[in-house]
């Protein structure tokens, strides 16, 4: 199912991706659309959509910022202080961890109120 979801909806929803490009916000878009249910998700299936493409998104951008492919564990903007988070992958956030960003766990809240159980995808 196709959803009225596209990257200047995630732009409004979420600030911090204003400045991200579209393409980039509507491949997060895409892989979402294939995990949400709507007969499962009824009248919440737009917002879990939405935290769940920017969970996506973020996946992304935390590679892509650590320059090595990495996610970043911690950073300090004085002295340049970044830490990477130890992984035995070949340097990928895996974005089926929702717990690795605040949107997919936020993501999994809505699924667990909605469904009252864990979820598993």
């Amino acid at each position: 199912m196709s959803f009225a979801i596209n990257a200047t909806t995630v732009k409004l929803r979420f600030k911090e991706f204003r400045y991200e490009a579209d393409g980039d916000i509507e491949f997060a878009i895409e892989e979402a659309n294939r995990e949400v249910d709507p007969a499962v998700l009824g009248k919440d299936t737009n917002e879990a959509f939405c935290y769940l493409a920017a969970h996506y998104l973020m996946c992304e951008i935390q590679r892509r910022l650590s320059g090595t492919g990495q996610i970043i564990s911690s950073e300090r903007v004085g002295d340049f202080n970044f830490t990477y988070e130890a992984t035995d992958k070949a340097t990928r956030a895996d974005p089926s961890d929702f717990s690795s960003t605040f949107y997919g766990s936020r993501f999994q809240k809505i699924v667990r109120l909605r469904t009252g159980g864990p979820v598993i995808i």
